[in-house]
Protein backbone atom coordinates (compact mmCIF):
# COMPACT_ATOMS: atom_id res chain seq x y z
CA UNK A 1 0.00 0.00 0.00
CA UNK A 2 1.59 3.52 -0.93
CA UNK A 3 0.61 6.08 1.32
CA UNK A 4 0.86 10.16 0.66
CA UNK A 5 3.93 10.10 3.03
CA UNK A 6 5.56 7.27 1.10
CA UNK A 7 5.12 9.21 -2.16
CA UNK A 8 6.29 12.59 -0.71
CA UNK A 9 9.60 10.90 0.66
CA UNK A 10 9.73 8.84 -2.94
CA UNK A 11 9.58 11.96 -4.37
CA UNK A 12 12.23 13.77 -2.26
CA UNK A 13 9.50 16.78 -0.93
CA UNK A 14 10.44 16.73 2.69
CA UNK A 15 8.38 19.96 3.06
CA UNK A 16 5.31 17.56 2.40
CA UNK A 17 6.91 14.53 4.12
CA UNK A 18 7.49 16.78 7.69
CA UNK A 19 3.44 18.55 7.32
CA UNK A 20 1.97 14.83 7.14
CA UNK A 21 4.23 13.26 9.72
CA UNK A 22 2.83 16.72 11.53
CA UNK A 23 -0.30 15.63 11.01
CA UNK A 24 0.28 11.92 12.39
CA UNK A 25 1.29 9.92 9.84
CA UNK A 26 2.50 6.26 9.53
CA UNK A 27 6.04 5.85 9.96
CA UNK A 28 5.78 2.20 8.58
CA UNK A 29 3.41 0.96 6.30
CA UNK A 30 1.19 -2.05 6.84
CA UNK A 31 1.78 -3.66 2.85
CA UNK A 32 4.75 -6.02 3.55
CA UNK A 33 5.60 -5.87 -0.32
CA UNK A 34 6.63 -2.12 0.29
CA UNK A 35 9.85 -0.77 1.93
CA UNK A 36 8.80 1.81 4.47
CA UNK A 37 9.75 5.68 3.32
CA UNK A 38 12.59 5.77 5.69
CA UNK A 39 14.20 2.77 3.65
CA UNK A 40 13.35 4.87 0.52
CA UNK A 41 14.95 7.85 1.57
CA UNK A 42 17.97 6.71 2.58
CA UNK A 43 18.29 4.37 -1.05
CA UNK A 44 17.50 7.67 -2.75
CA UNK A 45 19.69 10.33 -0.52
CA UNK A 46 17.14 12.80 0.76
CA UNK A 47 19.26 13.57 3.98
CA UNK A 48 16.04 16.16 4.79
CA UNK A 49 13.61 13.19 4.41
CA UNK A 50 15.77 10.99 6.42
CA UNK A 51 16.40 13.22 8.92
CA UNK A 52 12.29 13.98 9.54
CA UNK A 53 11.77 10.32 9.45
CA UNK A 54 14.14 9.40 11.88
CA UNK A 55 13.10 12.73 14.38
CA UNK A 56 9.71 11.19 14.17
CA UNK A 57 11.36 8.47 15.77
CA UNK A 58 11.02 5.43 12.85
CA UNK A 59 12.99 2.49 14.00
CA UNK A 60 16.54 2.98 11.63
CA UNK A 61 17.70 -0.49 13.23
CA UNK A 62 15.00 -2.54 12.14
CA UNK A 63 16.07 -4.49 8.87
CA UNK A 64 12.87 -4.84 6.23
CA UNK A 65 12.46 -7.61 4.07
CA UNK A 66 12.52 -6.70 0.21
CA UNK A 67 11.66 -8.93 -2.42
CA UNK A 68 14.44 -10.07 -5.23
CA UNK A 69 14.39 -8.54 -8.66
CA UNK A 70 13.07 -11.09 -11.43
CA UNK A 71 12.60 -14.00 -9.18
CA UNK A 72 15.62 -13.69 -7.32
CA UNK A 73 16.25 -13.73 -3.60
CA UNK A 74 15.39 -10.36 -1.77
CA UNK A 75 16.92 -10.29 1.75
CA UNK A 76 16.81 -7.83 4.32
CA UNK A 77 17.84 -3.90 4.64
CA UNK A 78 18.35 -1.41 7.18
CA UNK A 79 18.53 2.50 6.34
CA UNK A 80 22.20 2.77 7.26
CA UNK A 81 22.84 -0.16 4.57
CA UNK A 82 20.25 1.34 2.12
CA UNK A 83 22.26 4.55 1.90
CA UNK A 84 25.73 2.76 2.17
CA UNK A 85 24.60 0.41 -0.90
CA UNK A 86 23.60 3.58 -2.94
CA UNK A 87 26.45 5.59 -1.70
CA UNK A 88 24.68 8.54 -0.07
CA UNK A 89 27.32 9.22 2.31
CA UNK A 90 25.76 11.95 4.08
CA UNK A 91 22.57 9.79 4.80
CA UNK A 92 25.07 7.02 5.87
CA UNK A 93 26.60 9.59 8.50
CA UNK A 94 23.50 10.75 9.63
CA UNK A 95 21.77 7.29 10.54
CA UNK A 96 25.42 6.25 11.92
CA UNK A 97 25.61 9.48 14.33
CA UNK A 98 21.99 8.47 15.52
CA UNK A 99 22.74 5.10 16.06
CA UNK A 100 26.32 5.44 17.90
CA UNK A 101 24.35 8.54 19.99
CA UNK A 102 21.10 6.09 20.65
CA UNK A 103 23.47 3.27 21.61
CA UNK A 104 25.76 5.45 23.96
CA UNK A 105 22.77 6.70 25.76
CA UNK A 106 21.54 3.16 26.50
CA UNK A 107 24.90 1.91 27.76
CA UNK A 108 25.26 5.01 29.85
CA UNK A 109 21.47 4.48 31.51
CA UNK A 110 22.18 0.89 32.00
CA UNK A 111 25.52 1.99 33.99
CA UNK A 112 23.95 4.17 36.16
CA UNK A 113 21.39 1.73 37.05
CA UNK A 114 23.66 -0.86 37.68
CA UNK A 115 25.39 1.77 40.08
CA UNK A 116 21.84 3.11 41.85
CA UNK A 117 22.03 1.51 45.05
CA UNK A 118 18.98 -1.06 45.27
CA UNK A 119 16.05 -0.18 46.90
CA UNK A 120 14.75 -2.46 49.63
CA UNK A 121 11.60 -4.50 48.95
CA UNK A 122 8.37 -2.98 50.43
CA UNK A 123 6.42 -5.66 52.47
CA UNK A 124 3.24 -5.32 53.21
Amino acid sequence: MVTPLWCAVESGHGECASLLLGAGAALELSDSQMLPPLIIASAMGCTNCVRLLVDARADIARPYSYPGARGGGGGTLTALQAAQHAKHDECARLLQGVLTARAEAAATALLAEEESPARPESRS
